[in-house]
């Protein structure tokens, strides 16, 4: 499927891309899943469908896949996607199920919202936790939340 859509060793066939991505998904691969939605969220070899992609997206979820973990995450705490409901609480368990999968800019994610209490509750010790977690991952936490107008709190070295 990636190969039909990046024309690696063949020519581009977005619809052939899907077609081979549904297969795989039905499969039950959780990577495939995660290309279906958005392929469904942007019309690529398919009409644009934002139901299906939802769906796409809680079930690659639900099977682990680290991305699908945070942009469900991110559409709860968002509301930008119309299928999926802003529901802070399941934002917060999306993006930590996405930093326990190794997904830094999750953890760091969970950190600003504990930071600055939008979404989650206001705690040092959370916010040190989420941050710590992220650059373990390799993300940079502190240039995250500076990107974001946040001053980051001192993050504890790693072990």
């Amino acid at each position: 499927g990636l190969a039909a859509f990046n024309g690696d060793g063949r020519e581009n066939d977005d619809a052939e891309s899907f077609r081979l991505h549904g297969e795989a998904a039905r499969r039950g691969h959780a990577d495939a899943l995660f290309e279906l939605h958005v392929f469904h969220a942007q019309g690529i070899g398919c009409d644009v469908d934002l139901v299906r992609a939802a769906e796409c997206l809680r079930q690659a979820a639900e099977k682990g896949q680290p991305r699908a973990c945070y942009n469900l995450g991110a559409f709860h705490a968002t509301g930008r996607q119309p299928a999926i409901p802003r529901d802070d609480a399941q934002a917060v368990l999306w993006y930590r199920r996405a930093a326990d999968l190794g997904h830094g800019k999750a953890a760091a994610t969970l950190g600003a919202m504990h930071l600055t209490g939008h979404g989650a509750p206001r705690s040092i010790e959370r916010v040190n936790e989420m941050l710590l977690r992220a650059v373990e991952l390799g993300f940079d936490a502190a240039g995250f939340l500076s990107s974001m107008g946040l001053k980051p709190p001192p993050i504890p070295a790693a072990d």
